[in-house]
């Protein structure tokens, strides 16, 4: 991801990666491995290497409430896995409004990434 990142895909200074957001409230620290913004509009993006069956539910979770806190209603939060998911993740996915790439899929993910600019640039031109 950070390759793809610091290789031109985003402006210097519009992405950062292994942030740690500790919520004022309840002091609950929490990790997000990557956040680009283009446009106003935030993207939040896990990343996971290992096959995950419960645990990828939970970072599906644990990203959308991310999404709202940090970026509101125009964020977009994107699960990035190595490995297939299965249909019960995708599920939660769609639930929560967090957009998958995984297993062969993640090779789109300069392409997902162009598409996610490009409807920024189209959602800012039209106000």
């Amino acid at each position: 991801m950070l390759l793809k990142l610091t290789g031109g895909l985003v402006k210097p200074g519009h992405f950062s990666t292994n942030l740690r957001i500790t919520s004022v409230d309840d002091k609950v620290d929490n990790e997000i491995d990557a956040m680009l913004v283009h446009e106003n509009r935030a993207l939040l993006v896990e990343c996971k290497t290992r096959r995950q069956e419960r645990e990828a539910q939970d970072a599906i979770y644990k990203l959308a409430q991310l999404r709202d806190r940090l970026g509101g209603s125009v964020a977009s939060a994107l699960y990035l896995s190595a490995r297939p998911v299965v249909e019960e993740v995708l599920k939660r996915a769609r639930e929560y409004r967090v957009d998958v790439l995984a297993g062969a899929e993640v090779a789109g993910l300069v392409q997902w990434i162009r598409r996610w600019q490009v409807a920024s640039d189209d959602r800012s031109s039209s106000r």
